[in-house]
């Protein structure tokens, strides 16, 4: 299998036996798109909720982030009613005085399940929340997310 690692606000498609691995989620959401029938994978790691600009395609917000990655999957020949979402992320690691930032993952994760109404997008499966980072691995094959906790949980989604 051949591995590609993910960069925040990188958008990846992958086919074959290729994995998808983001290390080191935190407030941050990981979105991964899969095509059932074609096995094909997309996947976005996006760090804040929404754009502030309507005309603002930075990678970096989810929900312009979360557009460009399901155009680039029916690009690629994906068809809508075969496209299933994975989330990962979006906890809260650190407390901060300021509500705004202390749930920015929380933020994130609305803003995520906001786009999924929009795009009518099925979730298949999740693991969004609580107070621990991820790792990730998305593997095309079968369209299984393994996940690692800090604390050497693994499980998958």
């Amino acid at each position: 299998m051949k591995e590609i690692i993910a960069h925040p606000a990188e958008l990846i498609i992958a086919k074959d036996d290729e994995v998808i691995t983001s290390y080191a989620l935190g407030s941050g959401m990981g979105i991964c798109i899969y095509d059932t029938m074609k096995h094909i994978a997309g996947f976005i790691q996006s760090l804040l909720p929404k754009a502030r600009q309507q005309n603002d395609n930075d990678l970096k917000y989810i929900d312009t982030a979360f557009k460009q990655l399901y155009e680039l999957m029916l690009k690629e020949g994906c068809q809508h009613e075969h496209l299933v979402v994975k989330l990962v992320g979006g906890a809260t690691l650190f407390q901060f005085p300021d509500e705004v930032v202390a749930d920015i993952g929380r933020a994130n994760t609305k803003s995520a399940y906001h786009m999924l109404e929009e795009l009518k997008l099925p979730l298949a499966g999740e693991d969004v929340g609580d107070r621990y980072g991820r790792t990730l691995h998305f593997q095309v094959e079968d369209g299984l997310v393994h996940i690692m906790t800090k604390n050497k949980y693994l499980y998958t989604i």
